[in-house]
């Protein structure tokens, strides 16, 4: 798997560990709207983890190079019977994880991945948080992170196709995948 892919997945498992059940901690594919809300309102409180962008590359020895990879955090909650209200336990969980990420390299030292540098948190307050009666928070972060062309070359999913069928897809069905594509025979 990719460094960044593996980084994210750290991020998910410790942010995971912080939070207490019923927390529902997962990935996510890029910046976490007001829109995607109907999505996971069913499952609040919720953790998104996504890998943002990449910037500002600094070139290292050999083949390396240094990306400033922006971190997104999206934390959506929903009142809690009569206990907690919804901005109560984001504010709690928004803190929790910034305090827990400045600094941590999530286990991946190794793997060239730098301390995070410290988060920035903002809620996302608007019509659709209101009707809906979520909290909705939005945080971000730098983390430095060392790539080369050696490790990219090891993780490359574009070598090969295999093809699942739905609804025998995903890592638990790997088995009945067909492939790989292109065949050993085949020039393509």
């Amino acid at each position: 798997m990719s460094v960044l892919l593996n980084l994210r997945a750290a991020i998910i498992t410790d942010i995971a560990k912080l939070l207490p059940k019923p927390w529902n901690v997962d990935g996510h594919l890029g910046r976490f709207t007001a829109n995607d809300l109907t999505k996971f309102i069913t499952v609040a409180p919720a953790v998104r983890v996504a890998v943002l962008s990449l910037t500002d590359p600094k070139p290292q020895d050999g083949d390396a190079v240094e990306w400033r990879v922006k971190i997104g955090v999206f934390v959506v909650t929903r009142d809690q019977a009569k206990t907690l209200a919804r901005e109560e336990i984001a504010a709690a969980a928004v803190e929790t994880i910034v305090v827990n990420a400045f600094g941590s390299r999530w286990g991946m030292g190794a793997a060239g991945v730098k301390p995070a540098e410290a988060a920035t948190a903002q809620t996302i307050f608007n019509d659709d948080t209101l009707r809906h009666g979520v909290a909705l928070w939005a945080i971000d972060w730098s983390q430095p992170v060392v790539l080369s062309r050696e490790e990219a070359a090891e993780f490359n999913p574009l070598k090969e196709l295999w093809v699942g069928i739905a609804p025998e897809i995903g890592a638990a069905h790997r088995d009945a995948y067909i492939g790989p594509f292109p065949g050993e025979a085949s020039d393509d």
